[in-house]
């Protein structure tokens, strides 16, 4: 199975315990949790999939995080957000990619932002 030849690679080269595996494809993190329960594990979550779809098979597989795109939050991060902390899971948002986004996801508590511009990011934290 690929996400076995995945593993496998990924524990030659790092420490597990520093990769989060993420997916759009649940079956392929539950996989990853079957034979690689040591990696971190994140449920990717892009339109049109509803972002309580992705957090119930989330919580279903056993995952750390939820990993929703950042247009998914973007009206309503900050209860989002707490309703994905309170069901015991991280938020990781990907595709963020503007200071003000990156402000307004920092401020709405997510534990990580996934972003094309690092370095803006970087400039935002540095400006809190």
């Amino acid at each position: 199975m690929i996400v076995d030849g995945i593993l496998t690679g990924l524990r030659a080269g790092d420490v597990p315990a520093r990769i989060l595996l993420s997916s759009c494809d649940p079956m392929s993190m539950r996989r990853a949790g079957q034979v690689g329960s040591e990696f971190l594990r994140g449920q990717l979550v892009a339109n049109p999939v509803p972002l309580d779809i992705g957090l119930a098979l989330a919580l279903e597989f056993g995952m750390d995080a939820v990993n929703p795109e950042f247009e998914q939050l973007r009206d309503d991060a900050v209860s989002v957000i707490s309703d994905i902390r309170e069901a015991g899971l991280h938020t990781v948002v990907w595709d963020v990619n503007t200071a003000a986004d990156v402000a307004l996801m920092v401020a709405a508590g997510v534990d990580v932002i996934i972003t094309d511009n690092p370095g803006m990011a970087r400039e935002v934290l540095d400006q809190r």
